[in-house]
């Protein structure tokens, strides 16, 4: 049990953590300074960031909620497992 809360933090934080840095990246591409300040203090712009990045490349970022399902699903499946065989 303790390897698979080890993989579903691990999937879960690390998938949070990239999400994150390529927010801080494209806002300082974006509005130089201004927007890694507003990348750094504001973390819940990650949930807006890729309708932001879809508006402003008109590009879907496709990279990026494949991330997220990939935190999600290293989330929930382990849990799912863990409850069955308790």
């Amino acid at each position: 049990m303790r390897m698979l809360n080890l993989i579903k933090y691990g999937l879960f934080y690390s998938s949070g953590i990239i999400m994150w840095i390529m927010e801080i990246i494209s806002f300082n591409v974006w509005w130089g300074g201004v927007g890694l300040l507003l990348a750094l203090f504001v973390p819940p712009l990650a949930i807006l960031f890729p309708f932001i990045y879809w508006f402003k490349t008109s590009e879907f970022p496709l990279a990026y909620f494949i991330i997220w399902a990939i935190g999600l699903g290293g989330f929930v499946i382990p849990s799912l497992f863990e409850k069955n065989h308790e």
